[in-house]
């Protein structure tokens, strides 16, 4: 039997499917609600502010059990320690959030959230200056590594010269790596 490049991508596309490696259309239906409902209320925290998704969501390769990364970016007068406080104490009195912890210590410091039964990991970055113009220099560490998961996932959707493939390509890696315990940060398996 001959095998094509269609009858491979059909049979990729089942093993996707069984596996459950798609979101239904009334999980992307919550996300938007999820997504709607929290950038309202960074925005009711701080007006001018921004909310990026970023990771599996933004890239559109997530499943029924992925989380959503997003970065909270806001003008340099907002700072990370009202991010952690206010906003934080804000967000933990939504109704349907059912689950609201800030990660503080951590290298990228994030606040990790389940609302309407979405995961949700919120990162902070606050400058004054142009995302595609940023001097990398001049920002804190954890304002950098926010900003640049934003970037890079912008990236990877900017040169990717087939992204239905891409997007095939990394449903089916994650799966092989899920099925082998291996897909964490934990276990070496990088986003």
């Amino acid at each position: 039997m001959k095998v094509t490049h269609k009858s491979l991508r059909t049979s990729l596309d089942q093993t996707l499917l069984r596996n459950q490696a798609f979101e239904t259309e009334k999980g992307d239906r919550i996300r938007t609600q999820v997504m709607n409902t929290l950038r309202k209320e960074f925005q009711h925290w701080c007006p001018e502010g921004q909310l990026l998704p970023i990771g599996s969501y933004r890239l559109g390769i997530h499943s029924p059990d992925s989380d959503i990364d997003l970065l909270c970016l806001s003008p340099a007068d907002y700072s990370r320690e009202s991010f952690q406080e206010v906003f934080f104490v804000q967000l933990s009195l939504v109704p349907d959030v059912s689950y609201c912890y800030g990660i503080f210590s951590a290298k990228v410091p994030i606040i990790k959230l389940i609302y309407q039964g979405v995961k949700v990991d919120l990162q902070f970055a606050s400058t004054s200056q142009d995302l595609k113009a940023i001097n990398t220099a001049e920002l804190e560490e954890a304002t950098l590594l926010g900003i640049n998961a934003y970037r890079n996932t912008e990236y990877i959707l900017g040169v990717i010269p087939n992204l239905e493939n891409f997007k095939v390509l990394a449903r089916t890696v994650r799966l092989w790596a899920r099925q082998r315990n291996l897909y964490s940060g934990l276990s070496g398996c990088l986003g």
